[in-house]
């Protein structure tokens, strides 16, 4: 009887750590993935943004802008698509009891 007892106290500790374990590489991923996005997009404004010239310096207030513009909405569609994703992924795991939905299996390598 208390091997029994034994075994399920093993089993849900193992699938408490795989779900942990799941969340936290998912949390890293999204880390690593927003990081990566805000570097470059710092990167873009600090060394492309003063190099960006249009026709010759004429129109440079409105070519500056529109670079500027264009990066910014780049980034916000970046971003919001992320958190959804994001957001999808940790609702997906909350409605499964297996080792992580659909969507954390793909992303962390599992097998579908």
């Amino acid at each position: 009887m208390s091997s029994k007892l034994a075994k399920n106290k093993t089993i849900t500790k193992t699938n408490t750590i795989k779900k942990s374990y799941n969340n936290n590489v998912i949390s890293e991923t999204f880390d690593s993935i927003m990081t990566g996005a805000v570097g470059i997009a710092i990167f873009a404004l600090i060394v492309i943004f003063p190099l960006y010239t249009h026709d010759m310096y004429f129109d440079i207030l409105s070519a500056r802008y529109l670079f500027f513009k264009v990066l910014v909405v780049v980034l916000f569609i970046f971003t919001l698509a992320a958190n959804i994703i994001h957001i999808c992924i940790e609702t997906d795991e909350k409605t499964t009891n297996k080792d992580g939905g659909f969507l954390s299996r793909i992303i962390t390598g599992m097998r579908i």
